[in-house]
């Protein structure tokens, strides 16, 4: 379902191990938040509750509304949230990147420990016949590098 010009659409997939783990957590948390009030419940002792009469059941209902105010408000943002995730994913979706992102390749490459030790001179001639020997490579339209970032503000 995800756009053709969106990059790197097709490594995007489900990992089952994610889908198990989140469905397990979901399962768990289900469970849990209708355990303890099931709990509560059963500790109710019906003969203590006619003794008491009237007493405390107002402070309970009181309480109790005030739970379901707060639940219910939790919800709200975080339906709003949600949706408004939604809209800007949409948003991002639509939005037309600038370039043909097809038959784009792009990688980096981590200096060997002799060049991060050596001259700053020989590191930059080795990574210039680098560009020069990808830049006449067959097929190669376009080539742009960025220059190298040595620790230490070198480079």
């Amino acid at each position: 379902m995800l756009p053709t010009t969106l990059p790197r659409a097709s490594e995007v997939r489900l990992d089952a191990r994610v889908l198990i783990f989140t469905i397990a957590i979901s399962l768990l948390t289900g469970v849990l938040a209708g355990l303890a009030p099931a709990l509560k419940t059963s500790r109710w002792h019906l003969s203590e509750t006619l003794k008491e009469g009237g007493r405390g059941r107002a402070a309970r209902a009181a309480c109790a509304s005030h739970h379901v105010t707060v639940e219910m408000a939790l919800a709200l943002v975080l339906l709003i949230g949600a949706g408004l995730m939604i809209r800007s994913l949409s948003a991002l979706w639509r939005v037309d990147p600038g370039f043909r992102p097809d038959n784009v390749l792009t990688f980096s490459l981590s200096l060997s420990p002799s060049m991060r030790t050596g001259s700053p001179d020989a590191t930059r001639a080795a990574l210039r016949e680098l560009s020069d020997q990808i830049a006449s490579s067959p097929g190669i339209r376009a080539f742009h590098s960025r220059p190298a970032q040595f620790p230490g503000g070198r480079g």
